[in-house]
């Protein structure tokens, strides 16, 4: 992707990260309600720019490890800047 080969050549870390807007999967019902609300508009007529993917939930170690199996070094990185906040 572009985004890795940017990093690669300004030598910086790929990191593996997901747009989070629901902890579960389940929760894009009400977050396309609350959209809704918000727009004073129906579910039905919500800009697709002003939503966001069904994707969009909290994803397990294992989740994101299936996501960027293309990019094992991305999962990697991302442990260890967890890790490093912890210092």
């Amino acid at each position: 992707s572009s985004s890795i080969n940017f990093a690669r050549q300004s030598n910086l870390p790929v990191v593996a990260t997901n747009d989070v807007h629901f902890i579960s999967p389940d929760g894009y019902n009400t977050h396309r309600l609350l959209r809704s609300i918000g727009l004073n508009t129906t579910p039905f007529r919500i800009p697709p720019d002003e939503c966001c993917s069904k994707e969009a939930w909290f994803k397990s170690g294992t989740e994101m490890l299936k996501q960027f199996s293309f990019c094992l070094q991305a999962v990697k990185n991302t442990v260890s800047i967890d890790f490093l906040a912890l210092l």
